[in-house]
């Protein structure tokens, strides 16, 4: 298992040659939030390109790096997609419960097996964030979390 935030920011190299290709600067999700549809890198260079490593492409999600197989133009509908990271998070009775601050991805699979959610500073501090497992991704791209999946323990780090 692997947390979003400590994938964004990685070197990504080519699987079987080692060839440098670019950071990791965003994992991209599903329509529905519930897998990984792949990485955006952005390659190094002068020109600062960036491409799109699809799930089945990512051989290898390491703690130093990413090997990837192959990269790709960003597809038109991943351009648009909203970044997980930040978007409000309300219960299934429309109360706002706070901002997603993280995921926990199973490599393996490309599932997103929890979000950590924020409360605010102060909530953190006093009782921690939230971890939801049970969430779907609104078509305006704000999280929804059904009523009984809040204030579930911490995640397993890996």
């Amino acid at each position: 298992m692997k947390r979003m935030s400590k994938i964004i920011s990685l070197p990504s190299v080519l699987h079987g040659t080692g060839r440098r290709l670019g950071l990791v600067e965003r994992v991209c999700l599903s329509a529905d939030g519930q897998d990984v549809a792949g990485l955006i890198l952005r390659l190094y260079g002068p020109m600062r390109r960036k491409r799109f490593v699809p799930f089945g492409s990512i051989a290898l999600w390491g703690e130093v790096a990413v090997a990837v197989r192959a990269a790709e133009k960003i597809p038109a509908a991943l351009r648009r997609q909203e970044e997980i990271l930040g978007l409000t998070v309300l219960d299934t009775s429309g109360e706002r419960l706070g901002w997603v601050t993280d995921a926990l991805i199973d490599e393996e699979t490309g599932r997103v097996l929890q979000l950590e959610v924020s409360q605010g500073i102060v909530d953190d501090f006093l009782q921690g964030r939230i971890h939801v497992r049970d969430f779907t991704m609104r078509p305006n791209g704000v999280v929804a979390v059904t009523e009984d999946a809040g204030g579930e323990g911490p995640p397993a780090e890996s």
